[in-house]
């Protein structure tokens, strides 16, 4: 028998470390973008069904209070802000006085309070186009019923996802 015995190396050759690392560089090359796209696609499908969820709560409160109730678009989340672009953020209120707008102030006849109840906020979404074509405010009356609106939600202007 041999004195030379043969021993078994533990770990890998730098070759081998190499050629792996290559491998592991390009599919991350590949895998980066597409899940970048798919971050997007989830945040515009997040927001889009946000606001559609905001749309029924405003529809089923005005039903439910028998009374009109909007809402607008509002950049500090307590009066609307008048513009189209939804993606700031918007607030949903007790509409007494049928005027699209938040009254800061009394407004008689409305509730306990005399005053238009916020009944719910949003803060908005980063990266994401909202707008509203028809105007800055959606009112739903009493019967459940508003005029028509619509929506364009995508990355910008330029990409609309959805009408």
């Amino acid at each position: 028998m041999n004195n030379l015995t043969k021993t078994k190396s533990a770990g890998f050759t730098l070759i081998e470390l190499m050629v792996t690392l290559a491998i592991v560089g390009i599919f991350a090359s590949i895998a980066v973008p597409s899940f970048s796209r798919l971050i997007e696609s989830n945040r515009i499908d997040v927001g889009g069904r946000e606001l559609i969820s905001n749309l029924l709560l405003t529809r089923s409160e005005a039903l439910k209070r028998s009374n009109n109730v909007t809402i607008c678009s509002s950049t500090n989340q307590s009066t609307c802000n008048g513009g189209t672009d939804f993606s700031v953020g918007w607030i949903v209120f007790l509409d007494c006085d049928s005027n699209g707008a938040r009254a800061l102030g009394t407004v008689a006849g409305c509730g306990p309070n005399d005053s238009e109840e916020i009944i719910k906020v949003s803060d908005g979404f980063d990266a994401v186009y909202m707008n509203n074509n028809v105007g800055s405010s959606v009112t739903y009356t009493f019967s459940g019923r508003s005029a028509a609106s619509t929506f364009k939600v995508g990355k910008d202007s330029s990409d609309i996802r959805k009408d």
